[in-house]
């Protein structure tokens, strides 16, 4: 079985997916830093030289490489549940868990992290919660289980261990 967990940038996927991994033993999986691996090349580097779509594809595959294996926490990439064919493929080998905070909460989150994330770029808040709205839908139907952030990280892991059944 695997733990994925999917939701907006900024979300906390990373965060308690770390945590996830070390109270359940699992190995964590970060698909963004797999796609970056398994190409060679940082993900804004992807877009600009190849453009989304061919990103989207490469995620595509991400997603069937790591919904075929087993014993994983999943933190997908923020865009990787706009698809439902990715979804279905997370979903062969686990539970998809949609991690839903506040939009207050993300926008905070990701006015303040360092790490590039290339489909906000140079965004306005206004613009950056259009894009939040467009997406919010895709998430809720793509998942499994909906949960709101209203815990630290840990309490908010071993609710999830709770919900796949496995504490």
């Amino acid at each position: 079985m695997n733990i994925v967990l999917c939701g907006f940038m900024g979300s906390g996927k990373t965060t308690i997916g770390r945590v996830l991994a070390r109270y359940s033993g699992y190995e964590f999986v970060d698909m963004d830093n797999y796609i970056e691996e398994h190409q060679e090349m940082k993900i804004p580097d992807i877009f600009e030289r190849y453009g989304e779509p061919e990103f989207r594809r490469i995620e595509t595959q991400a997603c069937r490489d790591l919904g075929a294996g087993d014993g994983r926490v999943i933190a997908t990439g923020g865009g990787a549940l706009l698809k439902e064919e990715n979804a279905d493929a997370l979903r062969k080998n686990g539970t998809i868990f949609f991690l839903d905070p506040p939009f207050d909460a993300i926008l905070s989150r990701l006015r303040a992290s360092k790490v590039p994330r290339p489909v906000i770029m140079g965004k306005t808040d206004a613009e950056i919660r259009a894009i939040y709205d467009a997406r919010i839908g895709a998430y809720a139907r793509n998942s499994d289980v909906r949960m709101t952030l209203s815990a630290p990280p840990q309490e908010f892991a071993l609710a999830i261990l709770h919900r796949a059944g496995l504490r």
